[in-house]
């Protein structure tokens, strides 16, 4: 490995830690707000397994990722497959979950509506 590649690895991964370290330190003195994260958007603010799945699945796909770049800085390592329809899959399951309780809401609302009639 040339010095370029070399220094160029660590100035990246100094980077990577410094943004890190930085969204840690903001989500720990509360300059970034996380409140509602895994919860619900709807009146009852219940926890969303919706939400923890998607996060999960994004993180752990984010991670492996950057895994293979550091593994090979040569280059961009070409997106897994799997990897694509893990992620794929779990946005997939979060909006179906918006659209149930989006269309849930609604035939309530319709059958409150013409019942107060």
């Amino acid at each position: 490995m040339t010095p370029l590649m070399t220094f160029l690895k660590y100035e990246m991964l100094f980077l990577i830690g410094a943004l890190f370290l930085l969204v840690a330190y903001g989500l720990l003195t509360g300059r970034i707000n996380s409140t509602g994260l895994l919860s619900t958007k709807d009146k009852e603010e219940a926890f969303s397994p919706a939400r923890v799945q998607l996060l999960v699945a994004t993180l752990a796909g984010a991670f492996g990722y950057l895994t293979q770049i550091f593994n090979n800085p040569g280059r961009l390592p070409d997106v897994p497959t799997e990897l694509i329809l893990t992620v794929g899959g779990s946005n997939l399951f979060f909006v179906g979950t918006k659209a149930h309780s989006l269309l849930s809401s609604i035939r309530n609302a319709q059958k409150h509506k013409e019942g107060g009639n």
